[in-house]
């Protein structure tokens, strides 16, 4: 399964990325929202795309909506932190992993939720 991962902090990028590839995801990864969706307008086809809340010039939550518009079908990850936790609820985020980072357990609960 294609996963799109966007993160700008490169460690949390390379890691989560790395552990999804052990578990035999696909991944491609994008620094912001903007370079996001032009992936996702290049190739539609992600099983599901993964975001951190805060980043660049659109959050994470615009970025996972914007992502639902342009593949309708795809299963939405939001990454937040737990002590600046802001999110409303929504019906375009199907799973929220609560930072610290924590990629065992990450990687578990985002093989399931694509399973």
């Amino acid at each position: 399964m294609k996963v799109l991962l966007v993160c700008d902090h490169t460690y949390f990028r390379i890691s989560l990325k790395d552990g999804l590839e052990k578990v035999g995801f696909d991944v491609r990864s994008a620094y912001d929202g903007v370079e996001g969706v032009q992936l996702l307008l290049e190739n539609p086809h992600y099983s599901a795309v993964i975001s951190d809340f805060e980043f660049g010039p659109m959050d994470g939550v615009s970025f996972l909506s914007a992502a639902t518009i342009l593949s309708p079908k795809i299963v939405t990850i939001l990454v937040e932190d737990t002590e600046t936790s802001s999110l409303e609820s929504t019906d375009k985020i199907n799973l929220v992993l609560k930072k610290p980072f924590q990629r065992t357990l990450w990687v578990q609960a985002i093989d399931h939720s694509l399973h």
